[in-house]
């Protein structure tokens, strides 16, 4: 058996999963700006752009050029049939509501342009920067960022990131003198991007430094970095937020900077999760460096000692850089599942994985609504035992209810939560696994 198989990220939960948009519909922001054309594939400041990296959303930055004051628009995807069918709104549908600047919003949504316009304040001259978030044919959030020049880029990162036990400077390089409104943000983490850090960096012309203290600078791949471009501060960013917040970035072309000196391992594990598939069950893994990686047999457990082998993936041999697997199982168990990987060498070493742990459930059936909800909200359900958990967008637990039974419809009150966007999590009690996650629109 080998040695150096290294899990840096181990994760296991049971989640919904919201499909995002069909892409090849897009998605647009048609308002008095462009008098409301909503062609399909139209191109252009007010059709945006699809983002992949990080959470899912779709963007576009343009100048106004009309005159000062309020503009109302609509947030549409359709195909060419039907271009207004899917439509997003801020507010109360069928209330002309207003959009808060730089703030991220909670937006609902209807089809078949039921909802009325929302509505904007904007001055001429100035840039617009507009970022939703994919979630899907459902409510999401969406937010205006407001500059007075155009966003500028950064085109490069360096500094002494590699140096260990003292504070790190990251010098980034922008495309122009930025306006006053837009920050330039240095974001690390320390654990692999489970959590992270934000520093506003100092910028004099095209040049912007921040420091990263040194008691986060260790030797250890857990720790890397990029820079982004924002109009909002390090105390309203989040781990959670930061994307939404995102005008533009320099992530080394999604590898991001890795601050420490750690060593190059045979097969680097990044991540390994199980996650619900209808009534299957998906397996993801990711590698950082790969030295002659024959394959990974994946192997499964109903007692997390009794391991079987149900599949295998080649792998890529030897390589530095990312490389993402998966495997679909196709009759998991009903109850507790163990995953382990076995990475096996072309000379026959092998190593396993640590081990991703799901509860599967095949008739499980879990319904909340109403969605958005302005009162009460209801868990359909028959689970027995579960733990309820509300949490905001920036990660703060709001209400925890433990030990709920639920064998049918559980309903509590939500009134006393302000308008916006939420999260809900539903434990096993005994295992604290996710049965389901999701976010709610509260009116």
């Amino acid at each position: 058996m080998k040695k150096g198989f290294l899990l840096l990220l181990f994760t296991f939960c049971i989640f919904s999963i919201h499909a995002q948009i069909n892409s090849g519909d897009g998605f647009r922001i048609p308002g008095d700006w462009n008098s409301f054309t909503n062609n399909h594939g139209m191109g252009g400041d007010f059709d945006c752009n699809l983002i992949t990296a990080g959470n899912q959303r779709w963007q576009t930055s343009f100048e106004y050029t009309g005159v000062t004051g309020d503009q109302t628009f609509k947030m549409a995807s359709g195909g060419s049939g039907s271009p207004w069918f899917n439509q997003w709104y801020f507010g109360a549908e069928f209330v002309e509501a207003t959009v808060t600047m730089n703030t991220i919003e909670a937006v609902g949504y209807t089809v078949n342009g039921g909802s009325s316009n929302s509505k904007i304040s904007v001055t001429n001259g100035n840039w617009y920067t507009f970022n939703w978030e994919d979630e899907g044919y459902t409510g999401t959030n969406a937010v205006f960022m407001e500059t007075s020049a155009e966003p500028v880029t950064v085109d490069a990162v360096a500094g002494n990131y590699h140096t260990n036990g003292v504070a790190v400077t990251i010098t980034a390089t922008i495309n122009k003198a930025k306006s006053a409104e837009e920050k330039v943000i240095l974001r690390y983490t320390t654990d692999a991007w489970a959590s992270s850090s934000f520093v506003e960096a100092t910028c004099t012309g095209m040049s912007c430094t921040a420091n990263i203290p040194a008691g986060d600078v260790m030797a250890d791949a857990n720790h890397q970095l990029y820079v982004l471009t924002t109009t909002v501060g390090t105390g309203t960013l989040s781990h959670i937020n930061s994307d939404m917040y995102t005008i533009n970035l320099n992530n080394n072309s999604g590898s991001n900077y890795t601050i420490g000196t750690a060593p190059i391992l045979p097969v680097q594990l990044t991540k390994f999760t199980a996650t619900p598939q209808n009534n299957q069950v998906s397996l993801d893994w990711q590698t950082a460096t790969e030295l002659n990686n024959s394959h990974f047999t994946i192997e499964r457990s109903t007692t997390g000692s009794d391991f079987e082998t149900i599949g295998t993936v080649q792998g890529v041999g030897t390589t530095v850089e990312i490389q993402n697997y998966n495997f679909i199982d196709p009759q998991p168990a009903n109850g507790m599942n163990y995953y382990r990987l076995k990475q096996v060498d072309f000379n026959g070493d092998f190593e396993y994985s640590d081990l991703a742990v799901i509860k599967f459930q095949t008739k499980q059936n879990i319904q909340v609504f109403p969605n958005p909800v302005k009162e009460q909200i209801n868990i359909q359900a028959d689970l027995g035992q579960t733990n309820i958990l509300i949490y905001n967008m920036q990660g703060q637990l709001l209400r925890e209810m433990n030990n709920i039974s639920i064998n049918g419809q559980f309903t509590f009150n939500l009134s006393d939560l302000n308008t916006g966007l939420y999260q809900i999590q539903i434990l096993d009690p005994s295992t604290r696994t996710i049965l389901l996650q999701e976010r709610i629109v509260k009116q």
